[in-house]
């Protein structure tokens, strides 16, 4: 029987600690859901109101962008593409991950840290795949904290400190 209620202690133990990565995973996981119609695009901001960590967060969808009427989501990303000692930003996630993407979307990141001279890059997955950004067209504006790029899939990115590394290390939990 003290098996049996030890057992029980760890599993709730084990609960609290996940549900302790913070209140962004209460209720929808998106901090952003919004329907673009293809032949428009939009506009996607995120404020400070909304969330905290990414606001500032900005997806441009130029028309004609999206083979269909499709729901676009954001969401702050729960564990980082990068070892956090050289991310500049947290990890974004836009969806659906399977969207077709017929032109390049611009996304804007705010970063933390971001010194005058820095180099940048971006790490960005999709499905859990490596893609392949151009990073000559990453640009870092440190006045204003923040790095534009351009994407032709949606997927998970991380701003990094330096040149994109080979092995950015291991992910790690972001709470």
């Amino acid at each position: 029987k003290m098996k049996l209620i030890r057992n029980a202690m760890l599993v709730v133990v084990g609960v609290a600690v996940l549900a302790g990565c913070g209140p962004d995973v209460v209720g929808s996981r998106y901090v952003k859901s919004q329907d673009v119609k293809a032949s428009e695009g939009a506009l996607i901001t995120v404020s400070r109101d909304e969330n905290e960590r990414l606001a500032g967060t900005r997806l441009e969808i130029p028309a004609g962008a999206l083979d269909r009427d499709t729901t676009v989501t954001l969401e702050l990303g729960l564990v980082n593409l990068a070892s956090e000692d050289i991310a500049l930003s947290p990890t974004v996630v836009f969806g659906p991950e399977e969207a077709v993407l017929l032109k390049d979307v611009t996304l804007v990141q705010p970063v933390q840290g971001l010194g005058v001279d820095e180099s940048v890059s971006v790490m960005a997955e999709n499905n859990n795949q490596q893609l392949n950004l151009d990073q000559a067209q990453v640009t870092a504006d440190p006045s204003r904290s923040q790095v534009q790029f351009q994407t032709r899939q949606f997927g998970r990115f991380q701003v990094l400190r330096g040149s994109r590394p080979v092995d950015a290390g291991p992910a790690t939990l972001s709470c």
